[in-house]
């Protein structure tokens, strides 16, 4: 009889644990993340292929998402604390967010390149010396590398910080800047959107990438449960990636499926 009593109490334990567990994963993870189209966008199907796959990947371990857009000095600031927002999306490794933020597994690679006038090519760079007497457009809050930043700190490259990518867009479009860092699918897009395909067809941009970074979802240190959420979400982007329906995504992108 005690024994019956036992593997009762035990099976009800179980299944406790089973409803803590499916109502833990059924929960809805906030990430913050901005506009920089094609990877992300509120104009965009499944807000861009790189939210698309974050989507995907929690799917898989059973949960939802909920992504909300700010402008990118907030959306880092806003996930910091992990009481809103438990993730941010998405950003390149740096010492100052690995003090704040657990990092995933890479959602990507990517490249910034510099974008220039058609007629007003680039010297074929090696350094960043090279490209002393330039006059070289950045947005803020973009990570870049920290020889760009510390270039711009001492003076020692004439950078000019701009809110967004449109605003170097038109600063380069009106000859104010010479070159402005950015993603090649995600400057021309906004090339293409913002000033037209006229205005497109006039500029260019470098084969050489001032950096190939990987792409991470952050969660916040603060949070009690930020290890596992790592994991879990790590083990959802694996089972993607296996299934071959990461590859879809990919080729989904080409095929513009995410034009709304």
């Amino acid at each position: 009889m005690k024994t019956m009593r036992s593997i009762k109490t035990i099976i009800a334990a179980w299944l406790i644990m089973g409803v803590v567990s499916v109502a833990s994963a059924g929960e809805a993870i906030r990430i913050t993340t901005g506009e920089f189209p094609p990877w992300s966008s509120e104009t965009l199907k499944n807000y861009g292929i790189t939210s698309h796959i974050i989507s995907e990947a929690f799917k898989l371990e059973g949960y939802e998402v909920e992504f909300t857009y700010f402008p990118w000095s907030r959306v880092y600031e806003s996930a910091k604390d992990g009481k809103e927002f438990q993730a941010t999306s998405y950003w390149y490794p740096s010492e100052e967010r690995a003090r704040e933020f657990h990092y995933s597994d890479a959602l990507q690679t990517d490249q910034m390149v510099f974008f220039h006038m058609k007629d007003k090519p680039l010297p074929d760079w090696e350094t960043l010396d090279d490209l002393k007497g330039k006059r070289i457009g950045a947005t803020r809050e973009y990570t870049y590398t920290k020889e760009f930043w510390d270039a711009k700190d001492s003076g020692r490259l004439d950078i000019e910080v701009a809110n967004t990518d449109e605003l170097n867009f038109k600063k380069l479009l009106k000859g104010r800047i010479d070159m402005f860092a950015t993603g090649p699918l995600s400057g021309q897009k906004v090339l293409r959107e913002s000033f037209g395909p006229e205005a497109a067809d006039r500029v260019a941009f470098h084969s050489k990438p001032l950096v190939a970074p990987t792409a991470h979802l952050l969660f916040s240190k603060q949070l009690e449960n930020g290890e596992e959420l790592v994991v879990a979400f790590n083990r959802g982007l694996a089972k993607l990636r296996d299934s071959g329906h990461y590859r879809q995504l990919q080729e989904d992108l080409i095929a513009g499926k995410y034009e709304l």
